[in-house]
């Protein structure tokens, strides 16, 4: 029955409203199957039902109306999923309720987001997943708020803004994580966030001996910035252009490109991440795809491929 309720919704019959808020407010084993497809209606009549589930005690109710207010498309319904992230009591609803925001992925969706990231009254723990969906849903736009947020007396909140700095290659964050390295606190994430920064790697597994090398590293070539250390990066896989100095100091644009599509095939992921940040913004194009550590062969290859093609349209043209 749950299934055929569910389908209800799916076939957005507006008929079929009446029916589903008279189940989603009852006391009968529908409750929670019927949440789902009041979100699929739509629309601010969907709401007195989804705000009883919100309410509820339940927890498996109250995960069931976050899934339907993500679906609603109403700006009270992204205020709700926004309260849920830092006031529920159950972690798992604050879970599911952080990766339905990011999922909504619209203007007010960020918004809402990031009322909750800047705001030092709230909980560091929501504020930190609403840093990381902000990051996730508006990107580089949000660089500002993210370098300001670096310096944010809660702990979680700053790591998390330096974690996302670190997607950019922002130099922003560079302090901040080798104080998560000393620290030990999310010591991995912050050796890789280094890595794409940087584009170095130690080899080294000890957080206290990475902080002092990431550190050294910090204190001689911080003002080469982020192109001139992908320069060096490239230089080292064996790769030149005749542009590298102009471009690492800002005075050149496509001319370093060729070079660029070479490093997107490098044997070290983070050169190969730093490559296509760079073509995005040399280029301004996008493709799918985002180089991991865990990125294999055949994949990096993969997403290599749509750059050249791009850029053999261009200069075609």
């Amino acid at each position: 029955r749950g299934a055929a309720v569910r389908t209800l919704g799916r076939l957005r019959h507006e008929d079929s409203r009446d029916l589903l808020t008279e189940l989603a407010t009852g006391g009968g084993e529908l409750r929670i199957p019927a949440n789902e497809p009041l979100g699929l209606l739509g629309g601010k009549r969907s709401l007195p039902a989804l705000m009883t589930a919100f309410v509820s005690d339940d927890p498996a109710l109250r995960v069931a109306s976050i899934g339907a207010f993500a679906e609603c498309g109403e700006p009270e319904g992204y205020s709700a999923l926004v309260f849920a992230m830092s006031g529920d009591p159950s972690p798992l609803v604050r879970e599911v309720a952080s990766s339905a925001i990011v999922r909504v992925g619209t203007r007010h969706a960020a918004d809402e987001l990031r009322k909750l990231a800047i705001d030092p009254a709230q909980a560091p723990g929501p504020r930190a997943r609403a840093v990381a969906g902000l990051a996730t849903l508006r990107g580089k736009e949000v660089a500002e708020d993210l370098r300001r947020l670096v310096n944010d007396t809660a702990v979680e909140v700053g790591d998390e803004a330096a974690l996302a700095l670190s997607r950019w290659r922002d130099p922003a964050a560079v302090t901040r994580l080798l104080a998560m390295l000393e620290a030990e606190r999310s010591a991995t994430r912050a050796v890789r966030a280094l890595e794409a920064i940087s584009l170095e790697s130690f080899g080294q597994d000890d957080p206290a001996l990475l902080a002092a090398l990431y550190g050294g590293w910090w204190e001689l070539s911080a003002e080469r910035g982020p192109r001139g250390w992908l320069v060096d990066a490239l230089r080292l896989d064996g790769i030149e252009s005749p542009a590298f100095d102009d471009w690492a100091a800002g005075r050149a644009g496509r001319e370093v490109v060729p070079a660029l599509l070479r490093g997107t095939r490098s044997e070290r992921w983070f050169v190969r991440r730093a490559c296509d940040l760079a073509l995005r913004d040399a280029l301004g194009r996008h493709v799918q795809g985002e180089q991991q550590p865990w990125t294999p062969a055949g994949e990096a290859a993969r997403m290599a491929a749509p750059w050249e093609s791009i850029w053999a349209e261009i200069v075609g043209q």
